[in-house]
């Protein structure tokens, strides 16, 4: 991804998803590709990585290359409000979520990016949970290289959002 896609300050959104958005099924869907790490790690570098705990058990050794050397914090449910005001109180500091269905609905109308990792499984890959539809109020202004690892075909997206919907 070139520099033009790195951000100070704000929200984004970190995702990996089929071509139709899916971000699991009934088998569960979690799959990290080790150089799509890495970029985005690079990527977010220098922000602070917000999750949430269920996220957290269910990816924990992605997590712990995400967030080695960094600033982050891992919610519970009763922690979403807070979380946003402090959000709200340092517009400098850049902000990325990563997590469970529940969080990224929450986070949603707070972000002005998300950085999609989008794989293209083979064969039937039925998903059950679905990113919710973005696509309306945010632009695809990046895409990185098609890269394979493990025989599944992936590439990065950077989106920012069109339409300035951000709660206030």
């Amino acid at each position: 991804m070139n520099k033009k896609y790195f951000f100070k300050g704000g929200v984004g959104i970190l995702s990996c998803q089929t071509e139709d958005d899916g971000i699991s099924n009934a088998e569960s869907f979690h799959f990290f590709p080790r150089e799509a790490i890495e970029e985005l790690n690079f990527i977010t570098w220098g922000s602070t990585i917000v999750t949430d705990e269920d996220w957290v058990r269910e990816n924990e050794k992605e997590f712990d290359f995400f967030v080695k050397e960094r600033e982050h914090c891992i919610l519970s449910k009763e922690q979403l409000g807070e979380v946003h005001k402090i959000i709200r109180e340092n517009p400098e500091k850049t902000f990325w979520i990563l997590g469970s269905e529940e969080i990224i609905q929450n986070f949603l109308p707070y972000s002005d990016r998300i950085l999609v990792l989008r794989i293209y499984p083979k064969g039937k890959f039925s998903s059950s949970k679905f990113f919710p539809f973005f696509r309306d109020n945010f632009e695809i202004i990046g895409k990185g290289k098609f890269q394979k690892e493990k025989k599944l075909p992936y590439q990065t997206e950077m989106w920012k959002r069109n339409k300035k919907t951000l709660e206030k």
